[in-house]
């Protein structure tokens, strides 16, 4: 099949290609729509649908991959069968449909899941509770309690291990299915047992009166050959009387003796007919396992769609929660035959999605791109990450999922064509230019006015002003079809070509002047001119300004000590003063800010870019001059100029449980509701007290009440922070309104949760509480619930509030939850711990420093304590040397490179 066919077949089903995208757009779109939702969401469990399908056709399914199907099946069915998530299952629907091709609604699904979760749980036992897995052990345990007294160790306890060994197919099947094979292991379990404590307790017996402590016989077992015998030391006289007691040297599998074990012909016969009964319950367990895949190979097309529902929810519930976390907004996406053909791609806010958005060093650009734009700027100034960003958030906002946006407005895409620096192909026969062209001609065949053309540094593999004529050839095509996107480039003759192209915008990466020069290192150790002179060979204007930076090591000190953020800060300053004093007149000091502005830019920043990769120094002072020489050149012979003149550019603004009795979650959940509604209410009429004792303006208030507002988008969604659901802290606090929800076994927290101070109560499978408080409700969860193997543990349920007070979550959490731990103790709560974690651990400077307060308070009453000042003093006085220290090493290794 040729691309001909290709393209054949793409024109006969195009549209009904353009449908089913529309669906599950639609689909994605509406699911991440309900990031809101209040209550808890089912744990979904993923399957491989291929799995479902190959493990039950082929009966290979063990009793753990029915268990994980029910586990499946269960999430399914607690979505479908809520009223409170039916919008999530409605929105989840087509995107299965369209996915697996099988014709069910909701109510089919939900019914399948119910028939195929009987079918397994009247068939596979559930996993064996950690309370009773040891049951099976008890009469062993009891039965060596009276072996003879003075044996010690290796008594009929052994034989639990032989149990234990042959019997794991208990707990696999109901029980009621293979009753008989397993009344036949236990008889002749007894048998084994029964059998074996004779013929030990007569020679055991012997041994106490004629052998020593060390040398007295044992019950050994011996997993290889699935027996437990009876050990004789060599030399001792139960040994030489082995044959008074009947007993005889066993046969391993190979049928070879065992010098050192002995046995009765009884011992022998109840072993072999104890391995037996255990090899018939076995089979048997797999004919229920085999006889259950053959009933649900009739429901595989309800649980191929059930798997893939529970794939795609829980790939959207974890996209949903990561977008919360990281600020991310809802796009709003324009669709093709609804206003969205021909429309600009608006965008406010926009970071790339490997950064972190909270961080106040991560840059965000807007930017209404309604047609092609020329962007140029210098190296390292952030062009190709641009063209990422931009790519990302319209694939993104096309599958209906957040993006890394404060707000977006993006129309129909109809291709994606991202073209980045492409290497030579020798296999082809093709140089790196041949690539670069043979790329382009894809993109000139498919690109069309809904397309988005990206593309990253084309011409750099040829002739300078060959590259940039072809490069301006094809901005002109692009143009006239009137596609959006970026053609990102070095070539600057592109700006000053007569290229007709009337919708093109011309846009830069800013640069700025570099920074001031901050202080140096100081302490004794070599000086930061002197590292500088024996790194650099120290010309003498270099050497100058570290002698500079050397008068100003107060501020590493302070820095060091008080504000690490301000320190990296201060030596940024220190290496871009190395650059700037290393560049040549007229292209150093400058530094990119990262944002996309309007205009055009002749920068290229490339001796920094050199000196930032350690390029030896001589060589970026050599190459400085050259450039002089090659921009004299260039005045001297204008009708060879390369370099356009270019104008200046004005720039724009960026802007459920088995209770084994005692307290229920439930009685946890109004005990929490009877302790938060005072405490809360108590709080918010005292905050309300201070804030009109305040002796702000009211315009000052309703200034900062603005500013706290959550602001939407400007396209109908909000971004993925939220608010606590109750009023401010003026406001009464309802018991009715406080948001405390349950969440089961196999449940976890909604989105609606993230960035929220909630208070946690968890009850484990034991019937054990635990009191916390949390910023992230889900993440804390997980954790309680993978900790060791606790009694009960696996199982735990919680009941959760989320705490109202927007900046003071925190600290109002932490109120509550010790006022909760004591009440949890008052009412006679089994609680794991009745300690607040929190003040475990106390960071050492803290305790200095009161320290320090405690005794200067106890000086001014007490002439003689000035010594225990003093000394406190001294002590916080070396930890903030080493403070320095380690700031110094920090500027002296920039100032190194």
């Amino acid at each position: 099949m040729d691309n001909k066919d290709i393209t054949d077949i793409y024109e006969r089903y195009k549209d009904n290609l353009l449908q089913w995208f529309l669906d599950v757009l639609h689909s994605f779109l509406t699911v991440c729509e309900t990031a809101d939702l209040q209550v808890p969401l089912p744990e979904y469990s993923t399957m491989a649908t291929n799995n479902i399908v190959l493990k039950l056709r082929a009966h290979e399914a063990n009793d753990i991959f029915f268990r994980e199907l029910s586990a499946m099946l269960r999430g399914v069915r607690a979505t479908v069968e809520s009223p409170a998530l039916a919008q999530l299952a409605s929105a989840l629907m087509p995107a299965v449909l369209e996915e697996t091709k099988v014709q069910l609604d909701v109510q089919q699904l939900s019914e399948a899941c119910k028939i195929c979760i009987a079918h397994i749980e009247d068939v596979v036992e559930e996993e064996e509770d950690e309370l009773t897995q040891s049951a099976r052990l008890s009469s062993n345990a009891e039965a060596s309690t009276s072996q003879p007294q003075g044996s010690k160790g290796g008594g009929l306890e052994v034989l639990g291990q032989l149990f234990l060994a042959n019997e794991d197919f208990r707990g696999r099947v109901k029980r009621h299915h293979i009753a008989a094979e397993i009344q036949a292991v236990e008889r002749a379990g007894e048998r084994v047992e029964a059998t074996l404590a004779a013929a030990f307790k007569a020679v055991t017996e012997y041994s106490l009166l004629h052998d020593p402590k060390p040398t007295r016989p044992a019950l050994v077992f011996d997993p290889v050959n699935s027996a437990v015998w009876i050990k004789l030391a060599k030399g001792s006289q139960a040994a030489k009387q082995a044959e008074a007691f009947e007993l005889v040297h066993p046969h391993d599998r190979y049928g070879k003796a065992i010098a050192d074990r002995h046995c009765t012909k009884e011992v022998e016969e109840a072993l072999n007919e104890y391995r037996y009964a255990c090899d018939a319950a076995h089979m048997a367990v797999r004919a229920q396992l085999k006889l259950l895949a053959d009933t649900l190979q009739g429901w595989l097309l309800q649980m191929v769609a059930a798997s893939t529902f529970a794939i795609i929810a829980a790939a959207l519930e974890a996209h949903t929660h990561e977008a919360a976390r990281r600020g991310w907004a809802l796009p709003t996406q324009l669709h093709k035959g609804a206003g969205g053909e021909g429309q600009g791609m608006q965008v406010q806010g926009m970071w790339p999605y490997w950064l972190d958005g909270h961080a106040p060093t991560t840059v965000k650009n807007s930017f209404n791109m309604f047609s092609m734009y020329l962007l140029t700027g210098p190296n390292m100034a952030g062009k190709s990450t641009i063209l990422r960003s931009i790519c990302a958030v319209a694939l993104l906002s096309g599958c209906g999922l957040y993006a890394p946006v404060h707000s977006a407005l993006v129309p129909y895409t109809d291709a994606f064509m991202l073209r980045n620096f492409s290497a030579d192909s020798p296999l082809e026969g093709k140089s790196s230019f041949a690539v670069e062209m043979v790329e382009m001609r894809y993109v000139m065949d498919d690109v069309t006015e809904d397309s988005l053309v990206l593309v990253d540094e084309l011409g750099k593999g040829t002739e300078v002003r060959a590259g940039a004529a072809i490069a301006g050839a094809m901005l002109e095509r692009l143009s006239a079809i009137q596609c959006r996107g970026i053609f990102a480039t070095h070539l600057h003759q592109l700006v000053g070509m007569p290229l007709d192209t009337p919708n093109m915008v011309n846009m830069m990466m800013e640069t700025e002047p570099a920074s001031g020069v901050g202080g140096g290192g100081a302490g004794g150790q070599q000086p930061i001119s002197a590292a500088i002179t024996a790194q650099l060979g120290a010309p003498a204007d270099l050497a100058h300004h570290a002698q500079q930076l050397e008068q100003r090591s107060s501020s590493a000190r302070v820095l060091s000590k008080q504000n690490p953020d301000e320190l990296a800060e201060f030596v940024h300053e220190v290496v871009m003063g190395f650059h700037q004093a290393l560049s040549p007149a007229g292209m150093g000091g400058r530094v990119p800010t990262w944002r996309m502005v309007e205009g055009s830019s002749s920068e290229s920043l490339a001796l920094d870019v050199a000196l930032q990769c350690q390029v030896p120094p001589e060589i970026v002072r050599r190459a400085a001059h050259l450039f002089k020489e090659l921009e004299q050149q260039s005045q001297t012979h204008p009708s060879q100029q390369d370099v356009a003149t270019l104008p200046n550019p004005s720039q724009v603004e960026m802007q459920s449980p088995v209770s084994i009795g005692g307290p229920t979650i439930e009685d946890a959940a109004h005990l929490l509701r009877s302790v938060a509604h005072p405490l809360l209410a108590s709080l918010s009429s005292h905050q309300a007290g201070l804030d009109s004792a305040s002796d702000a303006s009211p315009e000052a208030k309703q200034a900062q009440q603005a500013q706290q507002a959550a602001q939407p988008n400007g396209n109908g969604h909000h971004a993925v922070a939220h608010s606590p659901p109750y009023g401010g802290s003026d406001e009464a606090v309802d018991a009715d309104q406080l948001q405390i929800q349950v969440v089961r076994g196999g449940e976890v927290p909604p989105p609606s949760t993230v960035g929220c101070s909630c208070v946690y109560i968890l009850r484990r499978g034991d019937g054990r509480f635990y009191c916390g408080q949390t910023d992230e409700l889900k993440g804390r969860l997980n954790r309680h619930r993978k900790t060791g193997k606790v009694r009960g543990g696996g199982r735990l349920e919680a009941v959760y509030l989320v705490v109202p007070g927007e900046g003071q979550g925190q600290s109002t959490a932490r109120a509550v939850e010790a006022q909760m731990i004591q009440a949890l103790q008052a009412a006679g709560y089994p609680l794991i711990s009745s300690t607040d974690a929190r003040n475990k651990r106390v960071p050492k400077a803290t305790k200095t420093t009161k320290t320090t307060k405690k005794l200067a308070a106890k000086a001014k009453a007490e002439p003689a304590a000035t010594a225990e000042v003093a000394a406190a003093q001294e002590a916080e006085a070396e930890g903030a040397a080493e403070g320095v220290a380690n700031a110094r090493q920090e500027v002296e290794a920039a100032a190194a490179w």
